[in-house]
């Protein structure tokens, strides 16, 4: 409804899109039924994509322009007629299941054909019409805002809802009887909370015994229902002969995975996976989920395993596809496969020592050996797969393995004769110690992962031969130094060095003029070669923990000119020059626990996130023409490597500056030894975070009405609660580190209507909190970390003396409407109120807990 915004005199178009069966369709009739009466007119014109569009026209004639028998001779006169009549009218329409973009412009072509505060609502499970071309793989596919254009997801229901719905075509009942909740449970997980599949489902087990409704859930569990895979087949049969290879690639092996690694495996075997994964994202077949993997619905992955079974029934492994380990080891070493297997996943084979052969696989494209913790050789056939695409061998973690099988090795020999291998990865195995030379002949190869193999010691030369690769992996590894012949590489895109014994880079690497991310964080690498700073598209440097990494940074540094993110934390970097102003891109610049760091020289306008600690520092630096900032971390703080706080020696800093940047969000400020000068931070309007170490809170004078989050430390004076009096949006208020011997609370806490939590924790001096009972029911307590804390009162303390813990402790008074109060490692601890839900751990003193 938000979207909609009734009331506003725009011309809105709403698209509600997502899967078939999901309940577009339902939420837009619920929609037009609550509002269609606030409208002049209005018009459901269902089933677009199966109608043709003159009838669709003549019914929104008659039910809109008010045309009892209109006579409309082709689409473009009904569309001329619409367009002409609609101007003055202030209309809800409805166009439910378009899939074309001639169907919208035919019925409502423009904003310009409606009068104002008019609403036309879209359902559709395919997006793509409606959205302009890209090029790139990364884009955004659906625009959050196109023109008059506003989209809402429609996503599978919460649980409570969708058992609700089961339950009512199962039961006619809001809930399942007691003796039905468990299995009732366990099928609405099955199904998903799809609508449909809950609707069908519940109908069929209405009035059942409860052998049929196990019966049901087992079958459920291994096939999905008959009746939902038909509508879902809707969607999969629309697909080209493209479109369906990859959504079954999908659907059997897929999930889970990285687009990029797929995306290379399938543009290998001659697909265009950008716009076809287009396709199929905009059908909502698929999605993209964090960490740009891919991801389908339980649900429609059934469907995709089923479409494959039905293959080779009766014979389950003459499919295309073998994602049941047991059931493709099987097929493989009694070499019933076929010329049509095209996948084989082999997992948790843990007699397996060595890969079957595979010379009848002539046409697999994909080969995934995952957790065979015995294996340690690939047999020699591997090298006759000449359609292989696609090669994934990885152990289980390592420490755990090591303890078990030791000395296990494992041979790559046989692997170079996969000429026209895209990915190969060779994860968390300890028995991998060396690359064969023959590597170098895999001149197709994209993407080298031989991440967390920790007895790898070195690369081949040959290894430069790989002219198409983009990613090379080697974290954790146990090589020490990169060839010469690194520099050849000249596709690649990203380098991951971390956690490596790496001390230098070799000058070659300088060569790599396309690389765009380095990652070296936790080498031991010593300094960055001059070479380094060639690399004109290097936009990610990271070198988080190189504790070894000391002294200055070249001037050479201002060549980087598409340089985004660069992270120093945690080095021993001493100096910064004066040239890096000249990113004009950098965005990040993380120089946390830098302890040898004595000043910061003037930054680009460009940096957005800016982490600055160092014990070292001798200045504060002035960040006023940081205009775009949004993240701000500053401190004199930093942690030695025994953990030891090592504190700076500025004085009574000046904050004024900060005042300045106001498209602030999150914001930490700690200096060790005095209070800054008194700031007003009202200014920064968009502040929702802010951590600030504040001996006394007088200095803050006032603080931002927007804040979400308020973390006070090192509070040393009676805390003015008035300070908080205007922070309606404060959602959670935290005391840190305050040597604080009591902490008095005011009613004006329970005054802030979203204030949901209040923290406490390693206040190492306090003992007593009072007055908690001014807190409201819908706040929590947590306290933390505070050995010496004696009580927690209810009412107000009677005198402010805490010295002696021999002072009588008064009874408390019941705390029923606290939502919360939670105790964790608080030693002294003897009394607590009573509250509604209390939790209490490591506190020895406090008796019945």
């Amino acid at each position: 409804m938000k979207l909609l915004s009734l009331g506003t005199p725009d011309v809105r178009f709403v698209v509600i899109h997502g899967m078939g069966s999901i309940g577009k369709t339902t939420l837009a009739k619920s929609i037009f039924k609550c509002i269609s009466s606030q409208f002049q007119s209005c018009s459901f014109l269902s089933n677009i994509r199966d109608n043709d569009i003159l009838s669709l026209q003549q019914k929104l004639s008659c039910e809109i322009l008010g045309i009892r028998y209109p006579s409309i001779i082709d689409a473009d006169e009904g569309r001329d007629m619409i367009e002409e009549r609609l101007g003055n009218k202030e209309v809800i329409l409805v166009l439910d299941d378009m899939d074309k973009r001639d169907q919208l412009m035919k019925l409502a072509g423009k904003s310009s054909w409606f009068g104002p505060g008019s609403r036309i609502i879209i359902t559709t499970r395919n997006t793509y019409f409606l959205s302009p071309q890209t090029d790139t793989l990364d884009d955004v596919i659906i625009p959050l805002s196109h023109q008059d254009f506003f989209y809402y997801e429609m996503k599978e229901m919460q649980f409570h809802h969708a058992l609700q719905l089961f339950s009512k075509h199962s039961f006619e009942s809001d809930s399942p009887p007691q003796d039905y909740i468990n299995i009732s449970s366990e099928i609405v997980e099955t199904t998903g909370g799809l609508p449909l599949a809950l609707e069908v489902i519940g109908s069929l087990l209405h009035s059942k015994s409860m052998r049929t409704w196990k019966g049901t859930l087992k079958k459920l569990k291994k096939v999905p229902d008959k009746d939902v895979q038909k509508k879902l087949l809707i969607s999969y049969r629309e697909l080209e002969y493209d479109q369906q290879q990859i959504f079954l690639d999908i659907a059997c092996h897929c999930i889970g995975e990285e687009r990029i690694l797929a995306h290379y495996m399938w543009k290998a075997c001659g697909f265009v996976p950008k716009t076809e994964l287009d396709v199929l994202i905009h059908l909502s077949l698929i999605k993209v989920i964090k960490d740009d993997k891919l991801w389908m619905h339980d649900q429609l992955r059934d469907l995709g395993r089923e479409i494959v079974r039905q293959e080779c029934v009766p014979h389950l492994g003459k499919g295309s596809r073998l994602w049941c380990p047991t059931v493709a080891l099987d097929v493989v070493q009694n070499n019933l496969v076929n010329d049509n297997l095209k996948v084989i996943y082999l997992a948790s084979c843990n007699y397996l020592n060595r890969t079957p052969d595979f010379s009848k696989c002539m046409n697999l494209k994909k080969l995934v050996i995952k957790h065979c913790t015995r294996l340690e050789e690939i047999d020699t056939s591997i090298n006759q797969l000449g359609h292989l695409k696609y090669l994934e061998i990885k152990g289980k973690d390592y420490l755990a393995q090591r303890n078990i099988f030791p000395t296990i090795p494992l041979s790559l020999d046989s692997i170079g004769g996969l000429k026209f291998l895209s990915v190969l990865k060779v994860e968390y195995h300890y028995g991998l110690r060396k690359l064969p030379h023959s590597i170098g002949e895999l001149l197709g190869l994209k993407h080298l992962s031989l991440h967390e193999c920790p007895n790898l010691r070195e690369l081949p030369n040959s290894i430069g031969k790989l002219r198409s690769l983009i990613h090379l992996d080697l974290y954790y590894t146990g090589v020490s130094a990169l060839p010469d012949s690194i520099g050849r590489l000249e596709s690649l895109l990203e380098l991951n060095l971390s956690s490596t014994k790496i001390a230098e880079l070799p000058y070659s690497i300088g060569n790599l003029r396309r690389l765009k991310v380095m990652l070296l964080c936790y080498s031991k690498i010593r300094e960055l070669p001059k070479s380094i700073w060639t690399l004109e598209n290097l936009e990610n440097l990271s070198a988080n923990s190189c504790e070894n990494l000391e002294g200055e940074i070249p001037i050479e540094i201002s060549e980087l000119s598409q340089l985004k993110t660069l992270d120093l934390s945690r080095t021993k970097v001493s100096r910064l020059p004066m040239t890096i102003n000249r990113l004009f891109n950098l965005k990040e610049l993380h120089l946390g626990y830098c302890k040898r760091l004595q000043l910061l020289p003037n930054l680009p306008q460009s940096v957005t996130n800016l982490v600055l600690s160092s014990s070292s520092l001798q200045a504060l630096p002035n960040l006023s023409n940081l205009t775009d900032i949004s993240c701000l971390t500053i401190s004199d703080y930093t942690c030695s490597e025994s953990s030891i706080i090592e504190r700076g020696r500025i004085l009574h800093p000046n904050l004024e500056w900060l005042r300045k940047l106001h498209k602030l969000n999150c914001l930490d400020v700690a200096f060790s030894n005095s209070d800054p000068y008194p700031i007003d931070f009202s200014s920064l309007s968009q502040l929702w975070s802010l951590q600030i170490t504040c001996a006394d809170l007088l200095s803050l004078t006032s603080l931002p009405s927007s804040l979400k989050a308020l973390t006070l430390r090192d509070v040393k004076t009676p805390i003015a609660w008035s300070l908080f009096s205007n922070l309606d949006n404060l959602s959670i208020l935290k005391f840190s580190d305050c040597p604080l011997r009591e902490i008095k609370f005011q009613n004006v806490l329970g005054q802030l209507v979203n204030l949901q939590r209040l923290l406490v924790s390693k206040c190492k001096s306090l003992e007593r909190l009072s007055n908690v009972s001014s807190l409201k029911e819908h706040q929590s307590l947590w306290v933390t970390y505070c050995p010496r804390l004696i009580e927690i009162k209810s009412e107000p303390s009677s005198t402010g003396d805490c010295s002696s813990p021999e002072r009588p402790i008064p009874d408390t008074l019941k705390l029923e409407k606290l939502c919360a109060l939670e105790v964790n490692k608080c030693e002294s601890l003897q009394k607590i109120p009573d509250a509604s839900d209390a939790s209490v751990s490591e506190c020895p003193r406090l008796d019945g807990f």
